[in-house]
């Protein structure tokens, strides 16, 4: 470290030092936004801002000398130190199959996590499409277990009951003993719903509601053609033949991406795990010095209940768009998409559904209290611009915003109010009262 430093152009370490610490200040406003209110955003990113102006101003004004050379030689000291102490590590860390998160236990490991929150992993049909595994059983809580995984300071679900949900041999909500149907509903986490029990479903309210056999086909995070190629693959059944794709207009931008994928010729992968150990460590430190700021709430406005009482909700845009603002890419993918399943339907010889779910906004707005700029959304047409695709493409559509929105206007929440989004109990008899008087108006019976 006693190396000599003569003359501008051997100041790059300084330089160099000032440019990592600026990189490291912009990683962290890009990771954690920008907030003077909080201690885990504002000390490291005041310690990152002024030691890198620090050095620029070492680097830009430090006359040459053995001071500036002490200064240098201390800076290539720590980049090296830094190499081989942090970076190699963190390399090698990252590639091993081991969750630092749940070792240092700030995050749950996979047992502890619902099913119904985790990635479909398991490729299928020609790896073009993803699915659960089964059979498969989780017990617990799991609208808590979501809070606690989000880290969150939200007072909600507190009256949660802990029960079981169960996965058959093809990685769907059905019974194992489920050898024929008369009615296959395929769509995302809607139709999943692994956050109430059994009995409390849309497909078992709908067959509650309908007496007919209701085949589950609902696997979250996923879109349109890969719910397609479920009813093909685990949708035939003897007295099957109505085929019902449960689709909410929140799903745009995963309809979207889907056909961008599907015309590229990609293959689906599951979300990347971020298995960094230094971050693993920063959460533990984090939660150990800072316990109350390392958790958050989710609330941004409330809800007027039944009783007139405000609810903390999240709303969480972006809204949905009006068939004006949609893009060239997104009509392409919806009509590619309800095209799709009018076309597997009618393969399988089955009338080919699509009810369509509002979003949150849709419904709640009239009950909402909150910034402006979350609660003041012009309703659009978007409902009736997928009616008319359906009706171009033959499938039957079953609109349930108008009895949502009752229902909300009235106070009942038919959305779970913070973090998970989905159907409530409320919402989901709602989705199925809807959907059932359409089925038994087409004069669906059971076994026909």
């Amino acid at each position: 470290m006693n190396t000599p430093v003569k003359g501008s152009q051997e100041r790059w370490p300084l330089w160099l030092a000032a440019l990592l610490l600026a990189a490291g200040a912009v990683m962290c406003v890009n990771k954690l936004g920008v907030d003077p209110l909080s201690l885990k955003i504002f000390l490291p990113l005041t310690l990152l801002t002024l030691s890198s102006i620090a050095m620029v101003i070492a680097a830009a004004k430090l006359p040459a000398g053995p001071r500036l050379a002490w200064l240098c030689s201390a800076m290539i000291f720590t980049m090296r130190l830094g190499a081989l102490a942090v970076v190699l590590p963190e390399f090698v860390a990252s590639r091993l199959p081991v969750r630092w998160e749940v070792v240092l236990g700030i995050a749950p490991p996979k047992s502890e996590c619902p099913i119904y929150y985790r990635m479909p992993d398991t490729l299928f049909d020609e790896n073009r499409f993803l699915k659960r595994i089964g059979p498969d059983q989780w017990t617990g809580r799991p609208l808590n277990s979501i809070l606690r995984m989000k880290n969150s300071r939200d007072v909600a679900y507190q009256d949660e009951a802990t029960f079981t949900v169960s996965y058959d041999a093809d990685g769907f909500r059905n019974p194992v003993s489920m050898k024929d149907w008369d009615l296959l509903v395929a769509g995302d986490s809607f139709v999943e719903l692994g956050s109430l029990p059994d009995g409390e479903t849309i497909t078992d309210r709908l067959s509650t509601e309908t007496g007919l056999r209701v085949k589950n086909l609902g696997v979250a995070s996923t879109a349109p053609m890969n719910q397609a190629s479920y009813a093909r693959h685990f949708g035939h059944a003897a007295s099957c033949r109505h085929a019902v794709l449960i689709w909410s207009e929140t799903a745009l931008a995963k309809t979207s991406d889907e056909w961008t994928r599907m015309k590229s010729g990609r293959s689906p992968v599951s979300l990347p795990t971020d298995n960094s150990l230094l971050s693993a460590v920063w959460g533990y430190l984090r939660t150990k010095l800072l316990p109350y700021e390392g958790r958050r709430v989710w609330a941004n406005a409330s809800f007027l209940d039944e009783h007139d009482q405000p609810v903390p909700v999240m709303l969480d845009p972006p809204y949905p768009k009006s068939p004006e603002e949609l893009s060239h890419s997104e009509i392409e993918a919806m009509r590619a998409a309800f095209k799709h399943w009018s076309e597997t339907a009618r393969e399988m010889k089955m009338m080919p559904w699509l009810v369509f779910l509002p979003s949150k906004i849709r419904v709640w707005q009239g009950r909402l209290s909150g910034p402006k700029d979350l609660i003041e959304w012009e309703q659009n047409r978007l409902p009736k611009y997928v009616e008319n695709l359906c009706v171009e493409f033959g499938i039957q559509f079953v609109d349930t915003t108008s009895a949502l929105r009752e229902a909300s206007q009235q106070g009942l929440l038919v959305y779970n109010p913070v973090v998970d989004g989905h159907s409530t109990e409320v919402g989901a008899e709602i989705i199925a009262q809807v959907t059932a008087k359409a089925v038994r108006a087409s004069g669906l019976t059971r076994g026909h």
